[in-house]
């Protein structure tokens, strides 16, 4: 379970939302960042953690926050930029970051 620190939370209704692009299609040199989002929650289920930001406020306890997962990164570039682009505009419509 991938739950950064408790903060994540399943509703419709969101505050903050992460989304997630593995994607390394474009690396000039070495690959690896396509494995990033995966990595970053599995580091997530740990307890040691600030559970504040630098404004305050308490990712578990003041705003509701989603994983909405990751964008399919397995077509084409064309397609991959349009899944990013609509996937952040969702968010927007939600009014949420």
């Amino acid at each position: 379970m991938t739950d950064f620190g408790g903060a994540i939370k399943r509703n419709a209704e969101y505050d903050l939302a992460i989304i997630g692009v593995p994607f390394d299609e474009k690396s000039s040199y070495l690959r690896g960042p396509a494995g990033g989002p995966a990595a970053i929650r599995a580091s997530s289920t740990g307890r040691a953690r600030n559970p504040e930001t630098e404004l305050g406020v308490d990712l578990e306890r003041d705003t509701v926050m989603v994983d909405l997962g990751d964008v399919d990164t397995s077509g084409d570039v064309d397609k991959t930029f349009q899944g990013i682009e609509d996937a952040v505009a969702a968010v927007f419509e939600k009014k949420a970051r």
